[in-house]
């Protein structure tokens, strides 16, 4: 909307190396920029000058709140504020802009956003919280020397609350290396606050929030106790916090049986929180309890499906590990029907063969597969690199094996898998064996984990073994695919493969080979004697 100014105020204090991404991730979608610096020592404020910002000087009185306030009283006509913090960046990904969205909102709206907190070594996501970061100047200030909150600025203001669904904030400040100064700066002043308020029950949960962090866990515990005394039932997502921190601070004192005491507090106080669920899937796992935690992975999985309210979410960040877990429980506990929607002795297996030319023994590596998969539907298909020329082509002929046209093995194994409408798709290269013995549970519990298996191969000089995604979920087969990425446990399943090449195969080898892993090219270097 053309006659609508949204301006964006920041606090900045030393933030010299996140400053630039912070603004420029909002600059397309606002008209002006305030930042307020407190002190820094280093070139943020030039760099914010640099970016165009309108930058402005206060005295840092350990006070959130008042400092952010300094920085609205600079908005100078602005209908709406957008709030971001030096160490964040603001993801946009509406097919419209900001400003389009906002049109329909009144103008006494709060809008939140998710705030995804991110590990900056790893770039692993942490926790997904939600931050009040949209409003208007003149409806509304901040209140709170920390975690300060949204009041309205004069009588006769009735709040309405939305959710932008498309826009989130990417944080690092809770990174591990900022962490521990943060927590200790943050108690200090809730230290203060909790003297001015002692029966504020958010202050209690941010308390023991942040002795969570520092590893005071009993004094954590504490807190949340004294939090969940002290807030309002309507207040789900403070309650919600202090129900996780408590129970967290339970597991690192060892004290399961007190966290699970906490789980079902939790789940009795605010049954679609699905935190605690998840929690409880993991204790039970690690105990081997495996009917239990198969129930509470179901409970999960309906409570994450359903969830509507705004609440925080610790564990998402982990929802592949969680789902693996559930899955393994459900074969443990015999629930694999119930889990994939048949039994494995149902599921059809395409058995795709990639480069079958240079199999040393088609005849003994068919009587092979017979074996293994004989109680379980199975067919054979054939797919080779084009340039490979007709030599691959020539098993069809003799046995009923289907050859498949593709490009590539990815689009052979899809394209075979659904053409004999298999559950199961299995990706087999060329003289490899089984060599672990291995039966529904162990076939169930590799789908659970996502397809792993362990190849061993080894030439005459040199071995070695890794983890290959082989086994998979096929399109379209009613199987319940877990989804999960690549990095998974221990597999269960073990191939070997020698290699040990005769020289009419060793140049297909070397072709194949270019595209592997140095390990993998060096076996090959050695089966084919170039060394």
């Amino acid at each position: 909307m053309s006659g609508m100014k949204i301006v964006c105020c920041m606090l900045t204090r030393n933030n010299e190396a996140s400053l630039a991404k912070a603004v420029r991730s909002v600059m397309p979608h606002l008209d002006d920029i305030v930042i307020v610096d407190t002190g820094s020592e280093d070139g943020s404020v030039q760099t914010a000058r640099e970016l165009g910002a309108r930058v402005y000087e206060a005295e840092w009185n350990d006070h959130f709140g008042e400092a952010r306030n300094i920085s609205l009283k600079y908005a100078d006509g602005a209908d709406w504020v957008l709030v971001i913090d030096a160490d964040e960046e603001f993801v946009w990904k509406g097919e419209t802009g900001l400003k389009e969205w906002l049109g329909s909102l009144a103008r006494h709206t709060v809008v939140a956003f998710e705030c995804r907190h991110y590990e900056t070594k790893d770039d692993r996501m942490l926790a997904v919280t939600h931050v009040d970061r949209l409003f208007s100047p003149r409806h509304y200030r901040y209140e709170g020397g920390i975690h300060e909150k949204l009041v309205a600025a004069c009588e006769g203001i009735q709040r309405l609350n939305a959710q932008c669904p498309f826009a989130s904030f990417r944080h690092v400040g809770y990174s591990s290396e900022f962490h521990l100064a943060k927590s200790r700066r943050n108690m200090r002043i809730l230290g203060r606050e909790l003297q001015a308020r002692p029966s504020d029950g958010r202050i209690h949960r941010y308390l023991a929030a942040e002795l969570h962090h520092v590893g005071s866990y009993i004094e954590c515990i504490e807190y949340a106790n004294s939090a969940l005394s002290l807030l309002a039932g309507s207040d789900a997502y403070s309650r919600a916090q202090a129900h996780y921190f408590k129970i967290m601070a339970c597991l690192h004192l060892e004290q399961s049986l007190e966290a699970e005491q906490a789980v079902r507090a939790s789940v009795e106080d605010l049954p679609s929180y699905p935190d605690p669920y998840a929690i409880q899937i993991e204790i039970c796992y690690s105990e081997r309890r495996w009917e239990e935690a198969y129930a509470w992975y179901r409970r999960w999985e309906r409570k994450v499906a359903r969830q509507t309210e705004f609440l925080p979410d610790h564990c998402g960040s982990r929802a592949d590990v969680i789902r693996r877990h559930g899955r393994i429980a459900a074969v443990k506990a015999k629930k694999i029907e119930e889990t994939f929607g048949k039994e494995v002795r149902e599921m059809k297996v395409a058995i795709l063969i990639v480069h079958p030319q240079l199999e040393a023994d088609r005849e003994e590596l068919l009587e092979h597969l017979s074996l293994r998969f004989k109680d379980m539907p199975y067919e054979i298909g054939l797919w080779s690199k084009p340039s490979f020329g007709k030599d691959a082509k020539n098993w069809p002929k003799r046995s009923r094996i289907r050859w498949v046209e593709e490009q590539g093995a990815e689009q052979a194994g899809a394209k075979f898998a659904a053409a004999c409408r298999a559950d199961i798709l299995w990706i087999w290269h060329p003289n490899e064996r089984l060599a672990s013995e291995w039966d529904e549970e162990t076939f169930a519990e590799t789908i659970a984990c996502g397809g792993d298996v362990l190849v061993r191969a080894y030439s005459d000089r040199l071995g070695c073994e890794w983890t290959e995604r082989r086994i998979r979920v096929a399109a379209n087969s009613g199987i319940a695919d877990p989804g999960l990425s690549l990095s998974r446990g221990t597999a269960g399943i073990i191939v070997e493969r020698p290699f040990v090449v005769s020289s009419d195969k060793r140049n297909a080898y070397r072709e194949i080979s270019l595209g592997a892993p140095p390990i993998q090219r060096m076996l090959v270097a050695f089966a084919c004697q170039r060394y």
